[in-house]
């Protein structure tokens, strides 16, 4: 299977608890970013740097899962990139990522920023836009194996969409001053829904299986030094 290992490329791995980054033996001595690397987790033999949760951060590239959502906390991020690394590497298969598909996920990711915006974030971690692709790939690989797993997610009965109009969608709507839409028109938005959520409960269990095989261990001094 292809290594698809969170350190970035040009990092190396880290082999201690406190190591310098490779990557910035490029760059000018000034204009260096001082920058403090240790290992925040490690699965199995593959470890999840600080800087990799600073990059998965910066970027926002593992949530938050609902929009308008507050960005992820620093523990929060660690724990995505653990589920991450668990199911990419227990599940011991290859989903290639095609280079379409990585340009185009780089360029969704690209514009979200200003070119001032991103070039700001890139320089702070001694970064280029094509260091950001070892994590992309592998964000990819996570979704496509969620997808092969779950699909589009369980179908839900009619039954429980009723249940659910009555006695959450109309009281929800009424208390905050709205006209509920009549059942047919709600239909289809209940339906995703709840389809989401039983999805998401299935991919969270699964993945507790998965984490309950592994070797997993946090080393909760080296996240602090983000706070």
């Amino acid at each position: 299977m292809k290594d698809t290992n969170w350190i970035l490329r040009l990092a190396g791995r880290a082999a201690a608890a406190v190591v310098p980054l490779a990557l910035l033996a490029f760059a000018p001595l000034a204009a260096r970013p001082q920058v403090v690397d240790c290992v925040a987790a490690r699965v199995d033999d593959q470890a999840i740097t600080l800087t990799d949760v600073r990059i998965l951060r910066s970027f926002d590239l593992l949530g938050p899962a609902t929009p308008g959502a507050p960005p992820l906390s620093p523990a929060q991020t660690l724990e995505a990139a653990i589920d991450h690394r668990v199911v990419v590497g227990l599940t011991r298969q290859s989903l290639p990522v095609p280079k379409e598909e990585l340009d185009a996920r780089l360029k969704s990711l690209e514009a979200r920023f200003t070119p001032a915006e991103l070039q700001s974030r890139l320089a702070e971690l001694g970064m280029t836009e094509d260091d950001l692709r070892p994590y992309l790939e592998e964000v990819l690989q996570y979704e496509k194996l969620i997808t092969a797993r779950f699909g589009q997610g369980a179908d839900i009965g009619a039954g429980e969409i009723q249940d659910y109009y009555d006695h959450v969608y109309v009281p929800t709507m009424k208390a905050a001053g709205l006209e509920p839409k009549p059942m047919v028109q709600a239909l289809g938005e209940i339906e995703d829904l709840l389809k989401n959520r039983r999805k998401e409960s299935q991919v969270t269990a699964w993945i507790q299986g998965l984490r309950s095989q592994a070797a997993v261990s946090v080393h909760a001094a080296c996240l602090d030094l983000l706070k």
